[in-house]
């Protein structure tokens, strides 16, 4: 059985399409390329290791470098009122005005200098630069070995292959 007010705002939105079809996806690609465009040059500008990129109103967030826990970066969004799942596509729509786009920009600008500040981006952190290092335990296996984690979540030391550029594992802890 088919619903009438399903019906009628089916029926509404496809007449809205037909009268304003081509200009409301040209005007939706703009806002989102705009809003991209803005992102990416101020991560370029802090130096932050994340690009936006899109596909017409589809948007997603990448991390150009290996960064731990960078899932922090959708925690501290959702903190500040932007909800955005961890490796998921992002979609601006129609119904975004131009202060809500804002809204997300400043919770991205904010949420990146929080991370920057507490030293997840721009800079490496080794066990020489940390307490950790009057324990010899602590110390790295080699010279220049940073920690890290495998992908089941286990610490480890890692050296970084100079041919590959790819980090390997030398030392579970």
């Amino acid at each position: 059985m088919r619903h009438p007010l399903a019906m009628a705002a089916a029926k509404a939105i496809l007449s809205y399409f037909q009268q304003n079809g081509e200009e409301l996806h040209t005007q939706l690609n703009q806002k989102t390329h705009q809003m991209v465009a803005t992102l990416n040059n101020y991560f370029d500008s802090i130096q932050a290791p994340l690009k936006m990129v899109n596909f017409g109103s589809l948007m997603m967030l990448k991390f150009t470098q290996d960064i731990s826990y960078s899932e922090l970066m959708f925690y501290l969004l959702r903190e500040r009122g932007i909800y955005i799942q961890e490796n998921r596509p992002i979609f601006l729509t129609l119904a975004h005005s131009d202060g809500e786009i804002q809204a997300v920009i400043d919770a991205f600008c904010e949420s990146v200098n929080s991370l920057q500040k507490a030293g997840f981006f721009g800079q490496i952190v080794t066990a020489t630069d940390t307490h950790l290092s009057e324990h010899p335990e602590n110390q790295p296996p080699l010279p220049g070995a940073k920690l890290g984690r495998d992908p089941q979540g286990n610490p480890g030391w890692y050296f970084q292959d100079r041919q590959t550029g790819v980090y390997q594992l030398i030392k579970s802890l």
